[in-house]
């Protein structure tokens, strides 16, 4: 019995792991921050500067079109600072 029991309990909090990682997969609306966060941060935009408003319009190209510092509008972390924007 206590074999039964023990085995319940292990199932039961397994269970509960795995539903309370399912929901923070998918956060609400009231999660999703609206100005970007700092670097590392979940929702952190690399294409426009910290605290900037977090919108649907693409980072501007600078007039060199090379990728401009971290931070700076149209950076871009998949790249070299310097390197051209392609």
């Amino acid at each position: 019995m206590k074999q039964f029991l023990s085995i319940l309990l292990l199932a039961f909090v397994v269970s509960a792991c795995q539903s309370s990682s399912k929901s923070k997969a998918q956060p609400s609306a009231s999660e999703v921050p609206t100005h970007n966060p700092p670097h590392g941060e979940p929702y952190h935009d690399c294409s426009i500067a910290v605290g900037a408003p977090l919108t649907d319009q693409p980072a501007p190209v600078t007039e060199t079109a090379v990728n401009p510092e971290h931070g700076k509008p149209g950076h871009r972390c998949d790249i070299p600072v310097g390197a051209p924007l392609t």
